[in-house]
């Protein structure tokens, strides 16, 4: 049996079921509909259905929001963490059955090293960052930076139908109110009694997620994580622990997952971006962000 993979397969291969739960941020590409879950792009920070995704392939990513992995508003570039993901049981394409394995999958040259390391199953890749570039132009006026990557996926004979041809269209907003360390469009600014803001951790809505994703507050001010749901963790970092902070008390980061009911709290001394995750669910999407003013 013969099975080709374009690029050089990703040194750590995330491994995911056969998903009873969706990933958050899994972009179809466009294909047909009875095909497009053979071979999708999963985006940290975005969720689908959502207002950055359209036409099932069109991320749009705002400079300085939560999707945005550099953590920096304003420098006119967004940093979009993907992987590829195969045999994906997508609820939002529930007319495609994923493919048992998969004969060939070929990608952008930008994803080789986000590709997964088997064609079998269900299964993604890597998380890999891509930076896409606002457009400036001569006088100044920015405009929305795009970066176009296509891939493709057949399936092992007698699947059919047999292939899922796409193409992801990720693009970089620019966000005028960025100005140093500002509140982007999905920044939560919420009401502070005696100086701390709750965020819900595996809420109902959200069960892989923090709600609110990102939290503005000032310095002195404490961060109280609440869990709705048991598994979870939260560690300082973006993807790896910075050793800032980590629930349940600032020691054995990555190690201990907290049950519902528990709640951890921090209290942050300076200004700057803080992003954060759960370690266990980080492919998932489950990241937060805290944004701590003056």
């Amino acid at each position: 049996m013969h099975r080709w993979m374009s690029g050089t397969p990703a040194l750590l291969a995330l491994a995911l079921g056969a998903a009873s739960v969706a990933l958050a941020g899994l972009i179809p590409g466009g294909g047909p509909q009875r095909s497009d879950c053979y071979v999708e792009l999963s985006v940290q920070g975005v969720d689908n259905p959502g207002s950055q995704v359209s036409n099932s392939r069109i991320v749009r990513c705002t400079d300085g929001d939560i999707c945005d992995a550099d953590g920096v508003c304003g420098n006119d570039s967004c940093t979009l963490r993907v992987a590829v993901c195969i045999g994906q049981n997508d609820p939002n394409l529930l007319t495609c059955k994923p493919a048992p394995a998969l004969r060939r999958l070929s990608a952008n040259n930008r994803l080789r090293s986000a590709l997964p390391t088997t064609l079998d199953g269900s299964a993604c890749g890597a998380f890999v960052d891509l930076p896409v570039s606002v457009r400036v132009r001569r006088n100044g006026r920015k405009l929305p930076g795009m970066v176009a990557l296509p891939a493709n996926a057949t399936a092992e004979r007698p699947t059919n139908p047999a292939r899922d041809r796409d193409k992801y269209v990720l693009q970089c907003l620019p966000n005028p109110s960025c100005a140093g360390v500002a509140p982007t469009t999905t920044t939560t600014t919420l009401p502070r009694i005696g100086g701390t803001t709750t965020v819900a951790v595996g809420p109902s809505s959200a069960p892989f997620g923090f709600a609110p994703r990102t939290v503005t507050i000032h310095v002195g001010e404490t961060v109280r994580w609440r869990w709705d749901s048991s598994g979870h963790d939260v560690v300082s970092g973006s993807g790896s622990p910075d050793g800032r902070f980590c629930s349940p008390n600032d020691r054995a980061c990555g190690s201990t997952f907290s049950n519902a009911g528990t709640t951890y709290e921090h209290t942050f001394t300076e200004a700057g971006t803080f992003p954060y995750y759960c370690s266990p669910h980080v492919s998932l999407g489950m990241t937060g962000r805290v944004i701590v003013e003056p």
